[in-house]
């Protein structure tokens, strides 16, 4: 009886071990590439993660809800996506490309005599200057609009469901 505990115990430690080998290896190009100050390596880490999940979600699982979480899992894919891209009002910054050109950097002088470092659109007038001004204020209030709803959506559609990711 003591010769089979024995002989259990180590064969649960051999698959930790190797489970634990075959994870870092996985891990080691999120983990290699992880720097602690920007938010887009931890939404990285938390991508992966779902990934991963996702993509034995289903096949690996025998739950009676797996379509649903396989679902959800998705969704906060497609959230985190969103967020690490930072694409949320690229067809407002095209149209505003169109229309008053791209952004230069120009130097300019200023009433001192000293040269300025000024963002101007290739079209930008002083006809036109509020104009674009007033557009791209509201372009980037609706990108951060955006942004807040998809990290809402993000977290709380996590908060509510990640005690229900397992098997």
């Amino acid at each position: 009886m003591k010769d089979k505990k024995f002989l259990q115990q180590i064969g649960r430690s051999y698959t930790n071990i190797t489970n634990g080998i075959v994870n870092i290896w996985r891990w080691r190009k999120v983990i290699w590439n992880d720097r602690w100050w920007d938010h887009y390596y931890f939404y990285e880490i938390i991508s992966f993660k779902l990934k991963d999940m996702e993509s034995h979600w289903g096949k690996d699982t025998c739950g009676a809800n797996d379509k649903d979480v396989k679902i959800i899992l998705q969704s906060l894919i497609d959230d985190l996506k969103l967020l690490q891209n930072n694409k949320f009002v690229e067809k407002e910054l095209q149209e505003l490309d169109l229309k008053y050109g791209k952004v230069d950097l120009v130097r300019q002088k200023n009433h001192n005599g000293k040269n300025t470092l000024q963002l101007k659109r290739e079209k930008e007038t002083d006809e036109n200057c509020d104009e674009i001004q007033t557009r791209t204020i509201e372009i980037y209030t609706i990108e951060t609009k955006r942004r807040t709803q998809t990290k809402k959506r993000f977290f709380d559609t996590l908060r509510d469901n990640v005690e229900t990711f397992w098997d």
